[in-house]
């Protein structure tokens, strides 16, 4: 039974510290970056990152500009656009951070594949399934969040037809010139 300032979970000290370990940009166990930046909104750590051999823009203790400089791009053209007002910036956000956070994962499975050799058996392929179901997951919310921001052909039509009000201002104007 615990006691009164133990941790009702059953932790150990020792996943404690893990949990703490996991929570330090440099220390986690993070491969993607997704989670981070789905949960924090921080891009993924360089150091930590599965492809970082190869980045140009690699810096140790710093976070991937690459993420940062899309998140930032994708923000300011649907700000441009004529449908989208300031105070749809929150949604601008997000659907930036999905939208960074796609490309994290595409660039992690091209990189890693959708397999990894399983060690005790090395003839053997095992799926990565979180990150599949991430990936679709995040798919769909960029969908979902594309028809609300009015990005999507249909969400664009929707936009350029006329309301029955705006028909029944104008019949209204039409007949009081006439």
């Amino acid at each position: 039974m615990a006691q009164k300032g133990d941790d009702c979970r059953g932790k150990t000290p020792e996943s404690r510290a893990r949990q703490l370990a996991n929570l330090e940009p440099l220390t986690s166990a993070v491969r993607h970056g997704g989670y981070r930046l789905l949960e924090r909104g921080l891009a993924p750590p360089c150091d930590r990152c599965s492809f970082s051999e190869g980045c140009p823009e690699h810096e140790p203790g710093a976070t991937c500009r690459v993420a940062e400089r899309h998140a930032a791009e994708v923000a300011e053209e649907l700000l441009a656009l004529p449908h989208v007002k300031p105070e749809d910036r929150f949604l601008v956000a997000e659907f930036a951070k999905l939208s960074t956070l796609a490309l994290v994962l595409d660039a992690y499975t091209a990189t890693n594949g959708l397999f990894v050799v399983d060690e005790e058996h090395p003839n053997v392929l095992t799926p990565q399934p979180c990150v599949t179901r991430l990936r679709l997951a995040v798919s769909n919310n960029l969908r979902q969040l594309g028809e609300t921001l009015g990005l999507t052909p249909l969400a664009r039509a929707r936009l350029e037809r006329p309301t029955v009000a705006d028909v029944v201002f104008v019949r209204h104007a039409e007949e009081r010139e006439a």
